[in-house]
């Protein structure tokens, strides 16, 4: 995106996990648009190729206590997608900045797909991946992630 020469604080709703934007197309101080109605409901614009929300690495974004215990989740999209054929990151937990130590990730796949993988640190090791059914094009999506912790591909299940 265009239009931001600096990074922003973006405010998160809760509280507890401020994040910075960068390279997003609208610069407002809180970084939501929206009103707050049930019309125009505040959202976060993400209109460029390039547009980041990054937040600092907290526990209450992970899955694992770090002694090899997971812990059930759960994780919400709601957004409409216009971007097509092509790989797109809707969110991801990495642990390092290279990306290479990624707990979670989950994307849009060139046909649309929901995928989402969970990693126990090292990219590779303890995975677990699940792909669903297809979203269409700008069309206002509810995407619901949830695990239950039982470090089994049936315990993630994307709705």
């Amino acid at each position: 995106g265009t239009g931001c020469s600096s990074n922003l604080t973006w405010h998160d709703l809760a509280g507890s996990s401020n994040g910075t934007l960068s390279s997003f197309d609208t610069c407002l101080t809180t970084g939501w648009l929206g009103s707050g109605t049930p019309t125009s409901p505040f959202y976060l614009g993400f209109g460029g190729t390039d547009d980041i929300v990054t937040v600092p690495d907290v526990n209450s974004l992970s899955f694992t206590t770090g002694g090899g215990n997971d812990t059930p989740f759960s994780i919400e999209i709601w957004g409409g997608f216009s971007d097509t054929g092509s790989n797109r990151s809707l969110l991801t937990k990495n642990n390092d900045v290279g990306g290479t130590a990624s707990e979670y990730v989950v994307w849009l796949d060139a046909s649309e797909q929901i995928n989402v993988q969970l990693t126990g640190g090292a990219w590779g090791s303890d995975m677990l991946g699940v792909r669903t059914g297809t979203v269409s094009p700008n069309v206002f999506h509810h995407i619901l992630i949830t695990y239950d912790g039982s470090k089994t591909a049936a315990g993630l299940k994307v709705y």
